[in-house]
């Protein structure tokens, strides 16, 4: 569960960078699949430098603890959008 959290916030969040960066855009379809993949990469690299408690913490037994679900989303939404911008400007390099 908590990939499909990490490659859907990592997609909205490079969506919506676009949105703000319009210079940046790569379409709908690229501004997607560099989501998808930012996010899922910074799911693992949270993962690896110690924030794999959150991604264990998400569903417990108790239930869906919900401000880990959103604290993971943010955090990989941001990973998105982080992909996103540095696609964007190395594309932008490449054209000029």
């Amino acid at each position: 569960m908590i990939l499909l959290v990490n490659l859907i916030s990592g997609a909205f969040g490079a969506n919506i960078a676009a949105g703000f960066f319009k210079h940046l855009n790569l379409g709908l379809f690229g501004n997607t699949l560099v989501g998808v993949l930012g996010g899922g990469v910074g799911g693992q690299v949270l993962a690896n430098i110690g924030f794999q408690g959150l991604a264990g913490s998400v569903a417990s037994k108790d239930g869906l603890d919900t401000i880990a679900l959103l604290t993971q989303a943010g955090a990989t939404g941001a990973s998105g959008a982080a992909a996103l911008l540095l696609t964007g400007f190395a594309r932008n390099l490449v054209v000029r």
